[in-house]
């Protein structure tokens, strides 16, 4: 499994408070990547993403949120890690702007301490 980057957690929720979301979008982008990367597929097209995210006046980016936080949890099972919490409490999270926190926070546990793989 390919592991990616450490990030600070608390940066990552804090960078996205003063850029007012625009770090966020940078963050999803190369986090996106490194869950394909370490699952092994393309699973989430970030371009398609936001663009049908706008289309459908952001009814998309649920979608793709409640997916995402799936395939997260998948990278820290595929990792042999034990996820801090379930897929539908860590979408819960991002109702509260808290989801990039969390999210951050389980993959890097996953990248830390999951078995195998080089990292990227």
């Amino acid at each position: 499994m390919q592991k990616g980057e450490v990030r600070n957690p608390v940066q990552v929720l804090l960078l996205g408070f003063v850029t007012c979301g625009i770090y966020q979008i940078i963050w999803l982008f190369s986090v996106a990547g490194e869950v394909n990367a370490a699952l092994g597929e393309e699973r989430f097209n970030m371009m398609k993403e936001i663009g049908l995210g706008i289309i459908t006046c952001g009814a998309w980016m649920m979608w793709f949120l409640w997916r995402f936080c799936q395939a997260v949890v998948e990278v820290q099972q595929k990792a042999g890690v034990e996820p801090a919490m379930d897929a539908p409490i860590l979408f819960v999270t991002n109702l509260f702007y808290l989801g990039p926190f969390f999210i951050q926070t389980g993959l890097n546990n996953a990248w830390e301490n999951g078995g195998g793989g080089a990292a990227m």
